[in-house]
C-alpha cells in the first residue's frame, strides 16, 4: 500500500518548545527509505528528516536552537491510520544534596549547536534518528542558600543526543473512541512496531561548589500527542484518542498521574560514567518522574563530578 494513499496530504503539528510555538508541516511522498527531506525555508530553519518502515514513517523534525526534536510516528494499515507525536526536549540540570535544592541551570541560559539529523542503522537499514546538541558559551547558574554568592556564568560542557529508534518487535497499545451521531464506542488496538525515545548526554566542569556528594539532575520532558482514523480509503472516520500505553521496559517504574495519553512503563539504565583520577568509572544512577496531563517530566539523576555520562556505553570489565 503506498504511503500516499493512507495518510492526510498535509499534517500539521503544533508544539511549544523552548518558548517558540513552532509550526511544523509533515507531507506524505516516496522518499526513499533513509532519504534526507531536511530543508531550510528561508526564516523558519525548519530540519525535517524521514525513515519509511515495514507499515510505518519515523519523522524527525526540529526548529530553533533549543535542544528539542519532535518525533512522529506515523502506522499505517487496512484498518486504521494512526500518528503519535512526542515533543521531546532537554529542560535543564539541578544541583541537589538530601532532597534540597543547591543550584539550577535552565536549557535556556545558554546557547545551542545542533547537528543536523543522523541515521541510525541496524544491518545497513535506517531504524531510527539522533539528534546532537551541544553547549555554546557559558551557562548561567543560580545557586541557592546559602550558596546565593557564587551564582553566575560557568564554562560549562553540555552534549546532548535526543533519538527515537524503531523496534519491531514491541508495540504500541490504542485506545480510541469513535463517535457516531449520539453513539459512541472505544476502540482497542495494538500498534506493531514502537519507538523507544533515547537521551544521552555528557557535562564537564560543573562548578565544585557546594557540597562534594551531591547529585546532578538533568530533567527532560516528553510531550504525546495522539490522532486516529479508522477505516479504508474514503470510508476513514477520525477517533478521538484517549489512552497509549507504550512498551514495557526492563526496570518497569509505573507511572500515576492524571488522565492522560502516556501510561505504562518505560526502560532506563540505572548507571552512568563519572571520571575520576584513574579514568572513568561507572557509578549509581536513578530516575524521578512525574506525570502531568499530556507530559511526562523525567529528571536522571547521577553524582556529582568533575564528568558525568549517561548512559553508560563502555564495556563492563
Amino acid at each position: 500500500m503506498e504511503l500516499r494513499k493512507v495518510l492526510p496530504v498535509l499534517l500539521i503539528v503544533a508544539i511549544t518548545t523552548t518558548g517558540l510555538l513552532t509550526y511544523i508541516a509533515l507531507a506524505s511522498g516516496d522518499s526513499p527509505s533513509g532519504q534526507s527531506n531536511g530543508h531550510r525555508s528561508g526564516r523558519s530553519e525548519v530540519l525535517v528528516e524521514t525513515v519509511q518502515l515495514p507499515g510505518a514513517v519515523l519523522v524527525g523534525a526540529h526548529r530553533g536552537e533549543g535542544p528539542a526534536v519532535l518525533y512522529a510516528y506515523v502506522a499505517y494499515g487496512q484498518r486504521h491510520t494512526t500518528i503519535l507525536a512526542y515533543a521531546f526536549r532537554f529542560l535543564g540540570i539541578a544541583e541537589v544534596h538530601n532532597r534540597s535544592l543547591v543550584a539550577r541551570a535552565g536549557a535556556l541560559n545558554t546557547t545551542w549547536a545542533n547537528s543536523d539529523f543522523k541515521f541510525i542503522r541496524h544491518e545497513g537499514r535506517p531504524i531510527g534518528l539522533v539528534m546532537f546538541f551541544r553547549a555554546e558559551g557559558p551557562i548561567y547558574i543560580s545557586y541557592q542558600e546559602p550558596y546565593e554568592e557564587y551564582s553566575g556564568y560557568y564554562e560549562v560542557n553540555i552534549t546532548l543526543a535526543l533519538a527515537a529508534i524503531y523496534h519491531p518487535r514491541l508495540k504500541e497499545t490504542v485506545f480510541a473512541r469513535l463517535v457516531n451521531g449520539d453513539n459512541s464506542s472505544l476502540l482497542v488496538y495494538d500498534i506493531r512496531g514502537g519507538i523507544v525515545l533515547l537521551a544521552g548526554f555528557k557535562v564537564e566542569g560543573w562548578p565544585d561548589v557546594g557540597p562534594e556528594e551531591g547529585h546532578l539532575a538533568l530533567a527532560f520532558a516528553i510531550r504525546l500527542r495522539a490522532r486516529s482514523w479508522i477505516g479504508e480509503g474514503t470510508d476513514r472516520e477520525k477517533a478521538r484518542v484517549v489512552w497509549v500505553s507504550p512498551f514495557c521496559g526492563s526496570t518497569r517504574p509505573k507511572l500515576v498521574g492524571r488522565k492522560c495519553l502516556i501510561r505504562g512503563t518505560f526502560a532506563f539504565p540505572n548507571e552512568a560514567l563519572v571520571r575520576t583520577d584513574e579514568g572513568w568509572a561507572e557509578a549509581h544512577a536513578y530516575c524521578l518522574y512525574a506525570v502531568r496531563g499530556f507530559t511526562l517530566a523525567l529528571a536522571i539523576a547521577v553524582p556529582k563530578a568533575d564528568a558525568v555520562a549517561s548512559p553508560v556505553l563502555a564495556s563492563r570489565g
